[in-house]
């Protein structure tokens, strides 16, 4: 990706910088660059233990923006521990000539992505309304940032359960200096509004976080190649994510605040946020009502309260969300288990 990114930076300046020949032959030498680094890159992926192909590549967008259409692309890393592969019907590519380091790309149709160790598979398909890519390359090459904006996302998988929804999905990141996929000192930030999880139906707390939301900020570099070596090297260099700002709203459950967190060895997110809840009364007898609290438990809960000063529905408390050993708890109540940050078998409905 470095390679190709330095490809479109280096190649489209240089034509600015070179083209005499008037507008007209100094767009089509740019025009002509992007296509051929697009090209050159996906050429690159073999020797990086990727295959990259694609149906097909259109020009257009004279005098104006160069636009590349691309036709049934697909990214694949069969030799990798977890090999993967990653396809689009098409993508529709946007450089403007007078800012060449900027690259907007919108995904159409319908994406699959497929993973997994020897027999054990996971295949998903993801459709958005509206998918929108932006890159900002450095001149050196390497991503300077990117962010994705993504409406009406939905995630099916081959089982056939009800499907993952997101009404609006963003996620934006600025690269910190230096090599790897994302490097020491990165911050990124993730929200997710109205994701509707229908494993959680029957839970306490319901199937619709109306609000996701989280700023973060690297610490150590993610190293690139095969992802799982990638990450459990990160693990071991006492790679962390610190949680700069977060907030959810999940039914009753309303919190917002900071911590950080690491992977333990099974590869599931171990550590905590210090949190102020809002409303946490009419959480956990919610909570008791599903039996994730006993009788003394919640005696225990509206005591603490009590002495606090927090009594009725607009309580608003300060505890730890603590995840650890697979599990993730507000406080004493446990909102059930978490697993590894790439699930290998499929949740049960």
């Amino acid at each position: 990706m470095k390679r190709f990114l330095k490809f479109v930076a280096a190649g489209l300046v240089a034509v600015a910088i070179l083209g005499g020949g008037g507008y007209t032959g100094y767009w089509f030498l740019a025009a002509g660059a992007a296509q051929s680094a697009i090209e050159d890159w996906v050429t690159a992926q073999q020797s990086n233990g990727m295959q990259a192909t694609t149906d097909g590549l259109v020009l257009s967008g004279f005098p104006g923006n160069i636009l590349l259409h691309i036709d049934g692309i697909s990214l694949a890393a069969p030799d990798h521990a977890l090999d993967w592969q990653w396809s689009a019907q098409a993508i529709d590519a946007s450089i403007d000539p007078k800012n060449p380091r900027r690259i907007v790309m919108r995904i159409r149709g319908k994406q699959t992505l497929t993973y997994g160790t020897g027999d054990s598979r996971i295949d998903t398909v993801i459709v958005g309304q509206r998918m929108t890519v932006q890159m900002d390359v450095r001149k050196a090459g390497g991503m300077e940032s990117l962010s994705l904006d993504a409406g009406g996302v939905t995630l099916t998988n081959a089982r056939g359960d009800d499907p993952i929804t997101a009404g609006r999905f963003q996620f934006r990141a600025n690269f910190g200096p230096g090599d790897g996929l994302v490097p020491d000192g990165s911050q990124m930030s993730v929200r997710f509004d109205n994701l509707v999880l229908p494993a959680h139906t029957r839970g306490p707390l319901g199937n619709t976080l109306s609000l996701v939301q989280a700023n973060l900020e690297m610490l150590r570099t993610l190293p690139t190649g095969d992802l799982t070596g990638a990450l459990e090297e990160w693990r071991d260099a006492q790679g962390a994510v610190r949680i700069l700002q977060s907030q959810m709203r999940w039914g009753t459950l309303d919190f917002s605040g900071r911590g950080g967190f690491t992977l333990d060895d099974q590869m599931r997110p171990r550590g905590s946020v210090d949190a102020l809840i809002r409303g946490y009364a009419t959480t956990v007898e919610a909570f008791h009502a599903a039996g994730r609290l006993d009788d003394d438990e919640l005696r225990s809960v509206n005591a603490m309260l009590s002495f606090l000063g927090q009594v009725g529905a607009n309580t608003s408390v300060g505890l730890p969300v603590r995840a650890g050993e697979g599990l993730i708890f507000v406080g004493p109540a446990s909102l059930g288990t978490i697993g590894p940050i790439i699930p290998m078998s499929l949740p049960v409905n």
